[in-house]
């Protein structure tokens, strides 16, 4: 991983983003939910939905660049 300092970083802070709204949605479907109102509940559980798969994707694709990394590096 070397040169590739703030791309980590980058990404790292858009996971924690993620997880921040998915956690967010959460909570605003429960809320939504004991009041009752359908359209905000069903809203709020497409976001946290939407927040799971991209994370999925994301670890998927972060697995997938570790792998390549390591067959290209040369064994000693």
């Amino acid at each position: 991983m070397v040169g590739r300092t703030e791309r980590p970083a980058k990404s790292q802070a858009v996971a924690i983003a993620v997880v921040v709204v998915g956690v967010v949605a959460f909570a605003a479907a429960l809320v939504a939910n004991s009041a009752q109102q359908a359209a905000a509940t069903w809203t709020a559980i497409t976001v946290v939905v939407a927040c799971t798969g991209w994370l999925a994707w994301d670890g998927w694709r972060r697995w997938m660049r570790e792998r390549a990394e390591r067959r290209e590096e040369p064994t000693a």
